[in-house]
């Protein structure tokens, strides 16, 4: 097996805060064949519960990261994108596929900051990912082809269901999926109260709620 196929099928995340960690751990639970995962955070703390995952490799740094993976997620916060995608770019080439969790940042402005053609894909979860019942809707940049964004698709799908959609929708998605869920949180913990009212245990009252909802 050449280097160029083994790094194809390997996955490289940096970032492993609310967002990162829930696709880490969906990725864990869904894939059977258990590729390959590079991951790295600036804060090293958080990188210690996954020491001892089976196929993960704990980096030193992202550029470690990018030399490794073939599949790259970004899941920086927005401020901090220009300067991690200018860190890896030299360590990417026209085959790697680089998915962005930054919210708000257009495939364009990644490219821009990668300063060469190449194949983007911006994605939106929501908190659902932490229990595999993410909202996600995904888009690819120009240099993204359709099996790119399918290719995102089927890797984000470990997290729960997933939309591809035009880029100038992905704002307002992001406010129907993201913010969105605070109102439904709102209204089943209203429920939760209704039942304590009437007499049912709290944790009965909200898992009843819940699931209403669902």
């Amino acid at each position: 097996m050449s280097e160029r196929v083994a790094k194809g099928k390997s996955i490289g995340l940096i970032g492993v805060g609310n967002i990162g960690a829930s696709i880490l751990q969906g990725l864990l639970a869904a894939d059977s064949t258990r590729r390959a995962i590079f991951i790295s955070d600036e804060k090293q703390e958080k990188l210690s519960d996954f020491e001892s995952e089976q196929g993960i490799e704990i980096c030193a740094s992202n550029e470690a990261v990018a030399k490794k993976a073939g599949i790259l997620i970004l899941a920086v916060k927005p401020n901090d994108m220009q300067s991690v995608v200018e860190s890896i770019a030299p360590f990417m080439d026209e085959e790697t596929l680089l998915i962005s969790v930054a919210a708000g940042v257009p495939t364009s402005v990644i490219e821009a900051y990668l300063g060469a053609e190449r194949k983007v894909v911006r994605v939106m979860p929501n908190i659902g990912a932490r229990v595999g019942e993410s909202v996600t809707a995904l888009c690819g940049g120009i240099y993204a082809s359709e099996a790119d964004e399918r290719t995102v698709e089927g890797i984000l799908s470990a997290i729960g269901a997933v939309h591809i959609v035009k880029e100038r929708d992905m704002d307002v998605i992001t406010g129907l999926s993201g913010s969105g869920i605070a109102f439904f949180a709102a209204v089943i913990d209203a429920m939760a109260d209704g039942g304590v009212y009437a007499g049912l245990p709290r944790d009965l009252a909200l898992a009843i709620s819940a699931r209403t909802a669902l």
